[in-house]
């Protein structure tokens, strides 16, 4: 069966253009024979262009024979979800054997999103995330779902405090000019939070940046991933991805001690339905790649990839869709 990967920009990048597929989550979103398209939306900030962006989705969708991977990364989640909310909640159109999505850095994410429920955010980004179940409590959602964040992604992994959430409340609805009132909406958070859940609160922001925009060197099947089913659709999973260090620290290995300390403030903002692994600060030297690892640590053979039946990263054999415009570069969100 042929198998098709439509990749959806986070906002201001070209992924496609830049090779990106071949090289986030490890090189795996991509296998020989696959048939890459990039969906060709607005993905600048705007309401109007994830709307946009929907509805090129599902011409695409059904446009497309084959196995179907559809691939949102940040505002690109949005418009998956978005779809999902409005075309996926009927009697599957699309069998459901063949359509499956992978979203990351997804500000709307039920556990963890920024801009999940905040309608101050509504003309800026989507934030009303999966459709709600039916009265009966019978899920709207029919396709798999796997929703992955890495922690202290500040887009997808934010902190749940009520004083935090209730300054994204406060910072006033977005503006006509989206770059610079984000920037102001941010500085609002950081100086507004004090107390305990100050570190929290910076370490978000700081994570936008760090985290949110590196997916490289994780995948959703790594070993030391935790997952979660949402409870009102058991075809979604969310995963979370362990992050060393906090980014209030920077990056690199930095002193064990001084993450520990952090950590242990930081984690009191958050209420995620799972708990995460602390690192393992004993084995955390100048050359310690896996900073979860413990001596009885293992993969198993079948979790090398995204795919049903995973294969070594290919780079390009596939075939490529040109984009119709390379958007101005930018930073994700």
């Amino acid at each position: 069966m042929t198998r098709t990967l439509i990749v959806i920009d986070p906002m201001g990048f070209n992924l496609v253009s830049l090779g990106m597929q071949y090289l986030l989550l490890k090189g795996t979103l991509v296998q020989p024979g696959d048939t890459v398209y990039r969906l060709p939306y607005n993905n600048t900030a705007g309401i109007a262009n994830i709307d946009a962006g929907v509805e090129l989705l599902n011409t695409k969708l059904g446009n497309t024979t084959g196995e179907i991977l559809v691939f949102g990364y940040s505002e690109g989640a949005q418009v998956a979800t978005a779809w999902l909310r409005k075309y996926g909640i009927d009697s599957p159109v699309i069998p459901t054997s063949r359509l499956t999505f992978l979203l990351i850095g997804n500000a709307e994410r039920r556990y963890g999103g920024f801009a999940y429920k905040h309608n101050n955010l509504n003309q800026i980004c989507d934030v009303d995330g999966l459709p709600d179940p039916l009265s009966d409590g019978t899920s709207t959602v029919h396709y798999a779902v796997t929703d992955f964040a890495r922690q202290y992604d500040g887009f997808a992994d934010f902190p749940s405090a009520s004083d935090i959430q209730q300054v994204v409340d406060s910072v006033g609805a977005a503006t006509s000019d989206p770059f610079n009132w984000a920037l102001k909406a941010l500085q609002d958070v950081v100086n507004a939070v004090i107390g305990a859940h100050a570190d929290a609160a910076l370490n978000a922001v700081l994570g936008m940046q760090m985290v949110h925009t590196n997916y490289f060197t994780v995948t959703p099947d790594d070993q030391h991933n935790v997952r979660y089913t949402d409870p009102d659709h058991p075809l979604v999973e969310y995963v979370w991805s362990p992050t060393y260090p906090v980014p209030l620290l920077g990056i690199g290995q930095t002193f064990p001690s001084l993450d520990r300390e952090k950590r242990k403030s930081i984690e009191t903002a958050f209420s995620r339905p799972v708990v995460l692994p602390s690192p393992n600060y004993a084995q955390i030297s100048l050359f310690t790649t896996d900073f979860f690892g413990t001596d009885d640590d293992y993969r198993r053979v079948d979790e090398t990839g995204w795919w049903p039946q995973p294969q070594d990263p290919v780079y390009p054999s596939t075939t490529l869709y040109p984009s119709p415009k390379l958007w101005p570069m930018g930073v994700p969100a």
